[in-house]
């Protein structure tokens, strides 16, 4: 897919995510050439039927359906795209780093969840 800047103002919406609107957090790549934030991608996952658990080469991949044109693909086959990403910052940066803080509110909330559950985090001695 090309993401070029040389182009008019409409092309900008490439730099937004088909499930959540927003500008692309974390970009993956699918092979088709459709990119989503990472988390909407795990969204799908957990919501699509048709994704699924697969043995490939021996090992257990997770199938994932590109939400917009249905090609299927392996999840770790998705493509980080570290260049979309920069330009999303660029271009949207208080809305990359709201995005940010909603991810390490809910890490903290859960590190909280944890510790409340089961009590202070005890040392572990690995011999």
């Amino acid at each position: 897919p090309s993401f070029s800047m040389h182009s008019s103002h409409r092309s900008w919406h490439r730099l937004d995510c088909p499930v959540c609107l927003d500008p692309l957090f974390k970009p993956l790549g699918f092979e088709c050439g459709h990119a989503f934030c990472e988390s909407c991608v795990d969204e799908v996952v957990k919501k699509d039927s048709s994704s699924g658990e697969e043995l490939v080469n021996g090992r257990v991949e997770t199938r994932v359906n590109c939400p917009v044109c249905r090609s299927k693909s392996l999840r770790s086959k998705l493509t980080r795209l570290p260049e979309v990403e920069r330009l999303t910052k660029a271009m949207y940066p208080q809305s990359t780093k709201s995005r940010q803080k909603e991810i390490d509110d809910e890490t903290e909330r859960i590190v909280r969840e944890v510790f409340s559950k089961y009590g202070q985090k005890q040392d572990c001695n690995v011999m």
